[in-house]
């Protein structure tokens, strides 16, 4: 488990480095030209994100979406109620949601209700969109999770706290570069605002 949206995005993969951070060698370069990926910097990334997260056991979910995570003793990272949560419960099975209450019991347990959000997430980056390219401003990693049809759902992103306003075009970055439009807010958290969203016209 990792709380906020740059640790989420790390956690599910997205690198949060910017390019001059990344040094390639020859092997990484001939792995990114023939594979389309380098092991040894996807390894790094994913070593990266284990140290920003906690082992949390599950004592009981449900269909819906709730359950209630038992916290290692050890876990150190902050909480708050509504924070933004990545969980993941084996390599393919990686979910959203939020802190909906913690609990210290008299044994000094720490017992928290989270809720999950339908749909997988996958990270991706953002930024602004702007029609002046010399006041781009730096792409800050975000969580973007695909229509969902049981309950429906539309296609949904996770922004940092603040960025919603309504009809506002924002430029994704994942294989692709790509302008979406805000559409609504449908949650606003403690660290962050869910948004549904769809594609930007062409202008």
């Amino acid at each position: 488990m990792s709380f906020g949206i740059a640790d989420g995005f790390e956690l599910l993969g997205g690198d949060n480095r910017t390019q001059k951070e990344i040094e390639f060698n020859a092997r990484d370069k001939w792995e990114i030209d023939n594979l389309g990926f380098s092991m040894r910097l996807s390894s790094t990334t994913r070593m990266a994100a284990v140290k920003k997260s906690e082992a949390w056991e599950i004592l009981n979910k449900s269909a819906s979406g709730f359950m209630c995570m038992l916290r290692e003793p050890s876990g150190l990272m902050r909480m708050s109620h509504n924070q933004l949560l990545t969980v993941r419960a084996g390599s393919d099975n990686t979910r959203a949601g939020t802190l909906q209450w913690i609990r210290i019991n008299p044994k000094g347990e720490c017992r928290c209700g989270v809720r999950l959000f339908p749909g997988s997430p996958r990270p991706i980056k953002v930024r602004p969109a702007n029609i002046n390219p010399g006041l781009k401003q730096a792409l800050e990693p975000a969580l973007v999770i695909p229509e969902a049809a049981m309950p429906k759902t539309p296609m949904t992103i996770l922004l940092p706290a603040g960025w919603f306003q309504t009809g506002r075009v924002i430029e994704t970055q994942a294989e692709s570069s790509r302008m979406v439009k805000l559409m609504s807010l449908i949650e606003r958290g403690a660290d962050f605002d869910r948004c549904a969203i769809i594609a930007a016209p062409d202008s």
